[in-house]
């Protein structure tokens, strides 16, 4: 059963001594009198009952390992998105810049696969032939993972070169759904103008041994969540957008591990973190995906 946070026990206990105190007076004046007990201390009794309940919904939101039987299920792991843009079949920054609703749906596909063999081909090469349809497929992938785990932000980039960036951008129109990949609560959603903008994070307990994570969704254009709220997995929480610091719409999805914090907030890696350093704290959003 989850413990109330010391400071609060201390009032509550205090409350309560000094209900006893009033109660020895109060029970000579109702024997006298008849008055009813419970009406004397309906007041004090529903503090308690509020003290108590405000006490259990910030452990049981907040505490690592605790409330785990009433967690949201984490059911499975899928991509934000189930669908993208053919970006490769799309010619000129008026198409490529045009918002979700102004998109068709026969320029729709199913999300390209992550294959880094395909993400490293150089695009000046692809370019050449944008009338092939193999060299399309991968110019979508390209802009679709535009920047990788631990990647430059450069469309040619490779995995673990870079690490200031423990998260997989996602380029999508501006407006498109963004929805939760995995069942969990809504653990906080804030705005840092000079980072991930309007973000949401979302956390989960993994299914096998209970291990609290974060998945975090930075730079978006709303949120149709609040604090606190459970999510099913695909269920939608905002809608991608350009704030922060970004200046093209896109999705920065990152994984979080605990790091023991009442309140957890987005990983940061120092300016010389080391692989290892991202890596204790961080998981590659694809291995996450797949693997749960």
């Amino acid at each position: 059963m989850p413990t109330l946070p010391p400071l609060l026990r201390y009032s509550i206990h205090q409350k309560n001594l000094w209900i006893v105190f009033v109660a020895s007076i109060a029970c000579f004046y109702a024997s006298v009198t008849g008055y009813s007990m419970q009406a004397f201390f309906q007041t004090e009794i529903d503090d308690i009952n509020k003290d108590q309940t405000a006490s259990q919904r910030i452990t049981q939101t907040w505490l690592p390992g605790a409330g785990v039987d009433a967690f949201p299920k984490f059911e499975c792991a899928i991509d934000p998105f189930g669908f993208s843009p053919r970006w490769g079949e799309m010619k000129g920054d008026a198409q490529l810049n045009r918002k979700f609703c102004s998109i068709n749906n026969n320029e729709l596909g199913s999300p390209p696969k992550y294959d880094m063999a395909v993400l490293k081909k150089p695009l000046a090469e692809l370019n050449q032939n944008l009338h092939s349809a193999a060299n399309q497929e991968a110019v979508t992938s390209k802009l679709f993972y535009s920047t990788r785990y631990l990647g430059d932000y450069d469309l040619d980039s490779d995995e673990f070169v870079n690490t200031t960036h423990p998260a997989l951008d996602m380029k999508m129109p501006a407006g498109s759904i963004v929805r939760a990949i995995a069942g969990g609560r809504v653990h906080d959603i804030a705005n840092d103008p000079n980072g991930l903008g309007q973000y949401i994070v979302v956390e989960h307990r993994l299914p096998k041994n209970n291990e609290r994570v974060f998945s975090i969704y930075g730079h978006l254009g709303s949120t149709s969540v609040s604090i606190g709220q459970e999510v099913k997995v695909g269920e939608m929480i905002g809608t991608v957008g350009t704030s922060g610091n970004t200046k093209l719409p896109h999705l920065h999805l990152q994984i979080d591990k605990d790091r023991g914090s009442l309140k957890h907030t987005p990983y940061v890696p120092a300016v010389d973190a080391k692989r290892t350093d991202v890596v204790r704290w961080t998981m590659h959003p694809v291995d996450f995906i797949d693997n749960y």
